[in-house]
């Protein structure tokens, strides 16, 4: 007992001071800071490399998207051109997932996608895919997943035995193509053969105001204007007749671009808007745009010759309706407008009263004879090469047409006939084409797809009868970003992303 209670008296005192002693507690601190240190060091490491991964992704997407949709021209073989063009040519590295560093075509999920619209929100699905190359204006590229290898999960895994996965990261991009017109006039028109409708320059065309969204429906394009143009103040959709004369007649465009993939119509047929505002090229000026001969930005063509001429005395047509026709005069003492297809009074044409046959040689000649007698004749296919040849070689500055003829063929209304007038281009609209055959255009006249932009060469002055004003124009060209174009009016593709 003695012994005990004296080894309890000598080890109490060490025990109290062992308990008291800090000496060696900073290691156990520094252990535990170090471990907490370099865990989170690894986390950091981890995210960055995870989001450097995720932003090479996300950039070789972007760059493939933007590449595949430039080839969406609505062309046959362009959704194969779009995936040709991911499968061949593009080529970019990524830095930390496991795997080949080099990104290529075969990361890329396949087939793409390809969608006519996309959705208002860009979080929706994308849900509208294209039926074929013509509608596909949209694409989207998938990148196949890739994984990183993850320190600080390969360390929590270790030390608690859990089974935290390496993250997989992919990327995904939407881009698309669009077709913009700017500067150009405003008007649409239903085309011949519908969906089948092509170009063929030298061709006749009849378009009418003629109260039915048919083939050879003239029709007007919609905006939204905001602001003021040298037409009148906007604020509103179906702006006035006053304001169509106005954009209709007007050398410097007051409409904003018009996009292929869908535009705006007005709801109005506007027959007396559309007959005063394109005849103002002619130098017929009527309605509102009376006040206008003395203003430069309203001059018309240079070359005006009509076949038709007022029925009073005085020198310039206002009124369309009394308008006499001078091929009722006796030869020479005539003069005529480029001459219809006949196949339009035969009932024959391509597509019947909207479309003529192509062009005719023999017409030209006709017309030549009629208008310039025994004058050498230009080498000149179409109604509009004769026009612009009839403007490089005129009889005189001051006559196209010689003596005894009825008119001049130059302008004498438009500033008392000592204005200058516009250059040739005055006489060519380009027109949006809408295949009105299978779409429902007499419920919805907005966002309606264009199936191309058309360049057009007004031959004579509109007709108005009432309601309906008839156009009569010959195919020049489809306007294309391509398209040396006289008109001011350009066309653009534009290739973004969208998400």
């Amino acid at each position: 007992m003695m012994r005990a209670a004296a080894l309890a008296a000598r080890l109490l005192p060490l025990l109290g001071r062992f308990g008291r002693d800090e000496a060696g507690g900073i290691l156990v601190l520094f252990a535990v800071a170090m471990g907490t240190i370099f865990g989170f060091m690894a986390l950091v490491w981890d995210i960055g490399r995870t989001m450097s991964l995720a932003t090479d992704l996300q950039s070789f997407a972007d760059h493939v998207a933007l590449a595949a949709a430039a080839e969406l021209d609505g062309q046959p073989g362009a959704r194969a051109r779009a995936t040709a063009m991911v499968s061949d040519l593009l080529e970019d590295r990524q830095s930390f997932a496991a795997g080949e560093r080099t990104l290529t075509g075969a990361d890329v999920e396949t087939p793409l996608s390809f969608f006519r619209s996309l959705p208002a929100a860009d979080r929706d699905p994308l849900t509208d895919a294209a039926l074929g190359d013509g509608d596909a204006s949209y694409l989207q590229v998938v990148i196949r997943p890739r994984t990183v290898t993850n320190l600080f999960a390969g360390l929590v895994n270790a030390l608690t035995g859990s089974t935290i996965a390496d993250p997989v990261v992919s990327a995904q991009a939407v881009a698309g193509r669009a077709r913009f017109a700017c500067g150009i006039t405003p008007v649409m028109f239903c085309a011949p053969s519908g969906g089948g409708y092509e170009v063929q320059p030298g061709r006749m065309l009849r378009l009418a105001t003629q109260g039915s969204w048919q083939e050879g429906e003239l029709g007007l394009l919609d905006q939204n204007f905001t602001e003021a143009t040298p037409c009148g103040a906007g604020g509103a959709l179906n702006p006035s007749a006053d304001f169509y004369r106005c954009a209709l007649a007007i050398r410097t465009p007051v409409t904003r671009c018009f996009a292929q993939g869908g535009v705006t119509i007005d709801s109005a047929r506007r027959a007396g808007a559309v007959a005063a505002g394109f005849n103002s090229r002619f130098d017929i000026y009527l309605a509102n745009l009376a006040a206008r001969v003395n203003d430069q930005a309203f001059a018309p063509a240079p070359n005006v010759i009509k076949g038709i001429g007022p029925s009073g005395a005085g020198p310039c047509i206002d009124n369309l309706a009394t308008a006499r026709r001078f091929s009722d005069l006796p030869f020479p003492e005539t003069s005529i407008a480029p001459l219809r297809d006949p196949c339009f009074g035969l009932g024959s044409c391509q597509v019947a009263g909207t479309a003529g046959n192509g062009a005719n040689n023999l017409l030209q000649a006709i017309y030549w004879f009629i208008n310039h007698g025994f004058r050498p004749r230009p080498a000149a296919d179409s109604r509009f090469d004769l026009y612009q040849a009839e403007l490089a070689a005129p009889p005189t500055p001051a006559r196209l047409l010689e003596a005894p003829r009825p008119e001049t063929g130059r302008p004498i209304c438009f500033a008392n006939g000592a204005g200058t007038p516009a250059g040739p281009d005055r006489r060519l609209i380009t027109a949006a084409a809408v295949d009105c055959t299978s779409l429902p255009l007499n419920g919805e006249l907005a966002e309606v797809p264009v199936m191309k932009f058309v360049q057009l060469f007004m031959t004579e002055p509109a007709e108005q009868a009432g309601d309906v004003t008839t156009l009569w124009l010959e195919e020049v060209a489809e306007v294309t970003p391509d398209t040396d174009s006289l008109e001011e009016g350009q066309v653009h593709d534009v290739v973004q992303l969208y998400r």
